[in-house]
């Protein structure tokens, strides 16, 4: 979704009053930025970039909109549509996902369910991807990251096995010079697997075969971002304030936004 400064910005500082002060000021990608080149000419180790997708990189708004306007409305065409889509759009900036309005206008939990099915079938799928775009700010500071031979690694919970074609596709057209570039993408195996379990699974490994890296990471979900603070005491990382599946705080850096200055 569209990344909103009115949502969940809030200002609460790390509980380590060392990393308040050495963080706390880290809140927008101009500043991440320049964190990482003082790092960079430290020459005391590579900068690792680890990055999630979607709310954080990627906004899939568009997407769900295209999907409710193909998909949806014509398998249950009962629905009060045209309401449903008004208060989406007059809410888009705090949406996690359409369907929290559309539960608002659905009284039977069957038929909810139904179409939360639908709904999840075309999300998670090739059909839509298309219809992504990048965050505002985020190109420019990927290419930022290129140009310092920063490593980058995407991090996602897409499932692999149903979105790995059209994922790639929207990176090559929304993030050049992807074509060039040389890190990673690394998808969830299993679609029924939580996504913090997974990417906690993943930091593990990575840490293993980056003992000579400074790791960052951003995510849009305060909750993954506590896990991995928690389980990787060396992981810098930072909440994307961005719309999320829960709305957890993270006690810990932030950053607002990525448009560079």
């Amino acid at each position: 979704m569209m990344n909103s400064e009115n949502c969940y910005i809030r200002d609460i500082s790390d509980k380590n009053p060392l990393l308040n002060i050495l963080y706390s000021r880290i809140n927008t990608s101009d500043q991440l930025l320049q964190f990482i080149k003082k790092k960079i000419r430290s020459r005391s180790k590579q900068i690792t970039m680890i990055l999630d997708l979607d709310g954080t990189l990627i906004d899939n708004f568009p997407r769900q909109m295209v999907i409710l306007q193909q998909h949806l409305q014509p398998h249950f065409p009962h629905l009060p549509w045209v309401q449903i889509t008004q208060k989406i759009n007059q809410n888009k900036h705090c949406l996690y996902s359409i369907m929290e309005v559309i539960s608002e206008f659905v009284a039977d939990k069957i038929t909810f369910e139904e179409i939360n099915a639908q709904f999840l079938k075309s999300f998670l799928s090739e059909q839509y991807l298309h219809h992504d775009q990048i965050i505002p700010g985020a190109k420019k500071f990927l290419q930022q990251l290129y140009r310092l031979n920063v490593e980058i690694i995407f991090l996602t919970g897409r499932p692999a096995f149903l979105m790995t074609k059209g994922t790639l596709k929207t990176l090559q057209k929304i993030i050049p010079p992807f074509e060039r570039f040389t890190g990673k993408l690394i998808m969830k195996p299993n679609e029924d697997d939580a996504d913090h379990k997974f990417k906690i699974e993943v930091m593990d490994e990575i840490l293993s075969d980056h003992k000579n890296s400074y790791i960052l990471y951003v995510d849009n979900e305060g909750s993954i971002c506590n896990q991995i603070s928690q389980e990787f005491t060396e992981i810098l990382v930072w909440h994307y304030l961005s719309t999320q599946s829960n709305n957890e705080e993270f006690n810990g850096r932030k950053l607002t936004r990525w448009k560079l200055i």
